[in-house]
């Protein structure tokens, strides 16, 4: 079982080293470089686990090094030295079982020793208070940790059996003296608690279970079934740990968290001024207005790039840098081309153009090809009148198709559609607008007034433009 315990703290220290070895992610500069290094000493008491379970407390000491890969995990290598000891009583009932009966009136075996020993090793350990980056660093730290070392012993031991049970020397009442030296492999394991006292020193206590697979700790080891099959110690290490570092930066790696500065700046940190959903910390535009749709930086939106950010833009998809304040491109003789595709520039208002902006000349005549056309399935577009009783740069296109449609077709008659909202203003709206569209076909392809029939509906569709819309629907 210790090989394969051995085996398995093996792979682990190793797997871990290589991982965490590697290059660490950089968190903020803040925390870059921060010592690593801790190297301190470690006292306390040993406690032996074996034959002579009358335990005399003893004492060990030593040195550490403590190197930190992450704030939650590093590598510990320690040297100690120390004494054990312990006894079994022949009046006192012993744990061992070995000659000692439970029976207070029956006399058992005597057995005292000491240990003089050193040991070494190398842990791995996990403090589990950093685990979470999502919190303050904490000024005490819990750990736990696990590795494999060695030990060296000098033991020297004492055994008395008035019994003679199982005594392969034949000493009735008689002290025979047991000795071992040698060097065997341990398992340490346990748990640990730190404090930090300022920049430089922390202070701790760890207790420490050594496992060792061993019978000869105490130097008494025979062939029965009441011997213990193993011998094992506990330390209780009382440490003073001072921080090593080549670098200006004087915290250390144990005592920091990547996001410590977010989180003690907490006016920052959570508050959200203008409630874009990017907090305050972050934004680089704190004052947009609320509703406007931001980038992750803060910044509202500017969809088409022409410096008016989409909330104030009432054209967001411009396709032209030059705009006015409210992101309408500029049109300077209003033929509904913008100035930065118009190849004429100043076509007179209310003159019919292609898309490139040239004029394009009304023929009335055209009435005279009226049976050059189909009459019978007639479709015609929607016309766009703004809240001015204007027509929308749009429109006349709208227009010239309608009117030019009506003098080839003489015998059709049209319904002219406005359509209103909630209340009796919006209706009337509607009416004045219908009668815009009817004027400007009277006026300017000749049509008489009786083709044209007003009609108001109301709007269901929804949008920001759906009650400037007028329909021309030919009446069946």
């Amino acid at each position: 079982m210790l090989k394969k315990y051995t085996s398995f703290c093996f792979i682990l220290l190793i797997s871990t080293f290589s991982v965490f070895a590697q290059k660490q992610p950089q968190y903020y500069d803040a925390y870059q470089p921060v010592k690593r290094t801790t190297v301190g000493l470690s006292v306390g008491p040993t406690v032996f686990h074996g034959d002579a379970d009358q335990t005399k407390m003893g004492f060990s000491g030593g040195l550490f090094m403590k190197y930190s890969i992450s704030p939650s995990i590093g590598f510990k290598f320690s040297g100690n030295f120390g004494k054990m000891s312990g006894s079994r009583n022949a009046d006192k009932v012993s744990l061992s079982l070995f000659g000692n009966s439970w029976d207070s009136k029956t006399k058992g075996d005597s057995y005292e020793f000491s240990n003089t020993f050193w040991d070494l090793d190398a842990t791995f350990h996990l403090i589990l208070g950093n685990m979470s980056y999502v919190r303050k660093p904490r000024p005490t730290h819990f750990y736990i940790f696990a590795g494999f070392g060695l030990m060296g012993n000098n033991s020297k031991g004492s055994w008395k059996d008035p019994n003679d049970m199982f005594n392969p020397f034949k000493n009735k009442n008689k002290d025979t003296v047991l000795t071992y030296k040698g060097v065997n492999a341990r398992g340490p394991v346990g748990i640990g608690l730190t404090k930090k006292i300022n920049e430089k020193l922390d202070l701790g206590i760890e207790y420490r279970f050594n496992y060792t697979r061993k019978d000869l700790l105490d130097a008494f080891s025979f062939s029965s079934h009441a011997n213990r099959t193993f011998d094992s110690y506990s330390n209780i290490g009382i440490n003073v740990g001072y921080k090593l570092g080549k670098t200006e930066n004087t915290q250390h790696m144990d005592w920091i968290s990547p996001t410590n500065e977010i989180i003690e700046d907490k006016s920052t940190e959570i508050n959200d001024a203008d409630g874009d959903g990017v907090s305050d910390k972050f934004d680089i535009e704190p004052g947009t207005p609320k509703g406007a749709q931001v980038y992750g930086n803060g910044v509202a939106i500017d969809s088409d790039q022409d410096g008016i950010p989409d909330y104030r833009d009432d054209e967001p998809l411009s396709s032209c840098n030059k705009v006015d304040g409210k992101g309408v491109m500029y049109d300077g003789d209003s033929d509904g081309v913008p100035d930065c595709k118009d190849l004429e520039a100043n076509t007179p208002t209310g003159s019919l153009v292609d898309r490139n902006g040239r004029k394009i000349d009304i023929s009335k005549s055209s009435a005279s090809s009226a049976s050059c056309c189909n009459c019978s399935d007639i479709v015609l577009p929607s016309v766009f009148v703004d809240e001015d009783n204007e027509f929308r740069p749009e429109a006349y296109a709208s227009l010239y198709l309608i009117g030019s449609k009506m003098q080839q077709c003489p015998d059709v008659t049209v319904d002219i559609i406005g359509y209103y909202g909630m209340n009796k203003s919006s209706e009337q709206s509607a009416r004045s607008k219908s009668n815009v569209v009817i004027e400007y076909l009277v006026n300017n392809y000749g049509l008489p007034k009786s083709k044209f029939n007003v009609q108001t509906k109301p709007e269901t569709m929804g949008g920001k433009y759906s009650k400037q819309r007028i329909d021309v629907k030919v009446k069946k």
